[in-house]
């Protein structure tokens, strides 16, 4: 679900590091190629600039990670790599659909599929329900106005889900969807 604002993003990331890491490798390795708050970006205006210092050096795993934590530092490749200080983060993807990470289509009443619907933005009606994908309810924070408590959100949003469903059962209906211009509003 790359988006416009998202390339825009990362285009500018790329430019700074380039702008402000002096060694080339260091600097394409630290170039995100994951979609943006995949890992928690680094906003502190010396973390770049630390990479200059020749007493701090990256230690790229290609994407393979740490085989092991010694007592002075760490293992890459087979080779350690005695430490100081270890930062060990790992990250998530949280910019694409659950259902496409997991192989599964969405596919709406026009025959879209969700992930294409939302190629250009997120659009949903409260950050619970899509227009053109009915009796699809999503326990998310894609749309909230905040960085969330995921789990109380996740509570709300299933108790609200299943008082719906309820509804529909003692009502008869068999589907449920918010209607686009309700969406958009």
């Amino acid at each position: 679900m790359a988006c416009e604002a998202c390339r825009l993003r990362r285009s500018k990331v790329l430019f700074r590091v380039d702008g402000i890491v002096k060694d080339r490798r260091t600097a394409e390795n630290l170039k995100p190629w994951y979609n943006q708050f995949c890992k928690r970006p680094c906003f502190h205006d010396d973390y770049l600039p630390a990479f200059n210092q020749p007493n701090i050096h990256l230690i790229n795993t290609n994407g393979k990670g740490v085989q092991g934590v010694t007592e002075n530092g760490v293992l890459v490749n087979g080779q350690e790599y005695e430490l100081d200080c270890l930062i060990y983060a790992t990250g998530f993807e949280w910019n694409t659909a659950f259902s496409d990470r997991k192989g599964i289509k969405v596919i709406g009443r026009s025959g879209l599929t969700l992930s294409k619907r939302w190629e250009v933005g997120v659009s949903t009606f409260h950050d619970w329900s899509v227009s053109g994908f009915p009796n699809y309810f999503l326990l998310t924070h894609l749309q909230s106005g905040a960085t969330p408590n995921f789990t109380h959100i996740t509570m709300e949003l299933t108790e609200h889900t299943a008082y719906v469903i309820d509804q529909c059962r003692k009502r008869g209906i068999l589907s449920f969807e918010p209607q686009p211009e309700v969406e958009q509003a």
